[in-house]
């Protein structure tokens, strides 16, 4: 808290002014309102580095694992609006993100399914309100690999709907 950089703890040094520390005050944890009914998808990387999926029941406070060990780094969970099926993205490599695909797993942890087989990131889940699709960001765009365009597919998998914005522009999100 005090001393510029490089200077052990406590001492004083020219460069910056002594801040005085002040022990936080004493403080309760928010409480969950009552009556929440439905669970929350998350990712969380306290179990493993790569990232493991996740729900909590706020109703119970059960935090439940649902993924172990995919071999894949996640990100972007998306949970189904009949709380049945989170989709998400992820990929082998932490770098490479050409690597990196669309998934979807059922809650209970069961039927984890690979939806995209290409070489180019796809990212960015998002079911349809009954569940049937997935619109998805597509970093497609053969001059800039960043920018991403908008792609409707079956939930299944089975089929690539429409791709819904030009490459021209980003779309993503």
């Amino acid at each position: 808290l005090s001393g510029p950089a490089g200077t052990a703890s406590g001492l004083y040094g020219s460069g910056w002014p002594l801040l005085p520390y002040v022990v936080p005050a004493a403080h309760d944890q928010p409480q969950m309102p009552t009556g929440l009914t439905g669970i929350i998808a998350f990712i969380s990387d306290h179990e493993n580095p790569a990232g493991e999926l996740y729900t909590f029941n706020p109703a119970t406070q059960l935090v439940t694992r649902v993924t172990n060990s995919t071999g894949l780094y996640i990100d972007g969970v998306s949970l189904s609006n009949d709380h049945t099926r989170l989709a998400f993205y992820g990929g082998p490599s932490k770098i490479d993100y050409t690597t990196w695909e669309i998934y979807t797993v059922n809650t209970n942890g069961s039927g984890l399914k690979t939806l995209t087989t290409n070489s180019v990131l796809d990212g960015h889940p998002a079911w349809s309100p009954d569940d049937s699709e997935i619109v998805y960001a597509s970093f497609n765009d053969p001059v800039d690999i960043w920018r991403a365009s908008l792609v409707r597919m079956t939930a299944a998998g089975s089929a690539i709907l429409t791709t819904l914005t030009p490459t021209t522009a980003n779309d993503n999100d």
